[in-house]
């Protein structure tokens, strides 16, 4: 079944008509990478990102990010898929996304994570307004799929603040806020998790700087 996905993921990437897409991206450091409540043990992390989307809704990219975790140095997610707007403000969005996880900054040839399995999700979402929710379904173990739920606040104007809560199919809660503000090209974030109430800020929350293109 992992095989599917990733297959289907490259299939997504390479053969969907992106000749004419446009392209996006960034390259900026946080203070600490959280993946879904979790941090990933690199501290700081060095993200980069490069995005495909053409006038249709087909998208492919590829994401990487430094971690610490086992004898993993890099985290490099390859996704695709497909985005729908319905209306201005309605919409629905579905694809596949791999995780893998390798000592280089570039992984090529096979796998060398030390024993940390590489992680593949199938996915679903739907936005409306202000609100966005999508649901991720791990082929190999269903205690990993997860249901994120976004709400951006619609009355703060000077900065971009969103609530968010994510739930694991063993029932395992993620809560938190991220508060966002772009300048020019450039984007400044702070991610704080709801454990940081409890005294233990700096363990709990997160600064990002990155410079979009």
């Amino acid at each position: 079944m992992t095989k599917l996905f990733t297959a289907l993921a490259l299939v997504l990437a390479t053969f969907t008509p992106l000749a004419q897409a446009d392209a996006s991206g960034s390259i900026g450091y946080e203070s600490d990478y959280f993946f879904r409540g979790a941090s990933q043990g690199s501290d700081p992390a060095l993200q980069m990102n490069l995005h495909l989307q053409n006038e249709n809704g087909w998208f492919a990219g590829v994401w990487a990010s430094q971690v610490d975790l086992m004898d993993a140095a890099w985290e490099h997610d390859f996704y695709g898929g497909y985005a729908l707007s319905v209306t201005e403000d309605f919409g629905v969005i579905g694809g596949v996304i791999h995780y893998d996880y390798d000592e280089k900054w570039m992984k090529i040839g096979p796998d060398n994570s030390g024993g940390l399995d590489d992680i593949t999700e199938g996915f679903v979402g739907v936005y409306y307004d202000n609100l966005e929710l999508t649901y991720y379904v791990d082929v190999d173990n269903t205690d990993l799929d997860y249901l994120e739920f976004g709400y951006q606040l619609p009355f703060i104007s000077m900065i971009d603040l969103e609530l968010n809560y994510g739930r694991f199919g063993d029932g395992e809660n993620v809560v938190g806020m991220t508060a966002s503000k772009d300048i020019g090209q450039w984007g400044f974030s702070l991610m704080v998790l709801e454990e940081a109430r409890h005294g233990e800020f700096m363990d709990n929350a997160s600064f990002g700087i990155h410079y979009n293109f």
